[in-house]
């Protein structure tokens, strides 16, 4: 919150940071221990976690907004949403 235009959408607690990598071409997603999501249902599945409906509209989001089918960085999953009073 570093201007005074911004407003406090909600709080959460961070409860776990795990690299990813992402590749949209080739359908698969790496976590840190290795393990690889390449079925259809396993990526949609990932997909609908992220607010997409399935993995083909968030391949689509990725072409159409990023110029690289490969994305390498971190996964941050939270807890204990809540909107501010």
């Amino acid at each position: 919150m570093r201007t005074k235009q911004c407003t406090l959408i909600g709080t959460a607690t961070c409860f776990t940071i795990q690299p990813i990598r992402i590749d949209v071409e080739e359908a698969v997603i790496t976590g840190q221990t290795g393990n690889s999501l390449t079925m259809l249902a396993e990526l949609d599945a990932f997909a609908r976690r992220d607010g997409f409906e399935d993995w083909p509209e968030m391949r689509e989001f990725w072409r159409e907004n990023h110029k690289a089918a490969v994305f390498s960085g971190v996964l941050i999953r939270w807890t204990n949403f809540r909107e501010p009073n």
